[in-house]
């Protein structure tokens, strides 16, 4: 099968964005830290550590609030 070949899902949920690993299709506030994965909206996947497909990513983003104060 495919998954005997290598073939693993990336799991980037909580994770800081990596421009290697995913695509940012959206983004959301949040008043944690900035740039870090809050949703996968496309799976994306490795074969023994190399990228074969990005994934698709909403990330987040500071409040308007916090950037206010900034």
């Amino acid at each position: 099968t495919i998954t005997d070949m290598g073939l693993t899902e990336m799991s980037l949920v909580g994770k800081e964005f990596d421009p290697h690993k995913a695509e940012v299709v959206d983004t959301v506030e949040d008043e944690g830290k900035e740039n870090m994965i809050k949703e996968v909206i496309k799976r994306g996947y490795e074969v023994r550590g190399r990228v074969v497909r990005v994934a698709q990513v909403k990330v987040t983003r500071g409040s308007e609030s916090s950037r206010a104060n900034a």
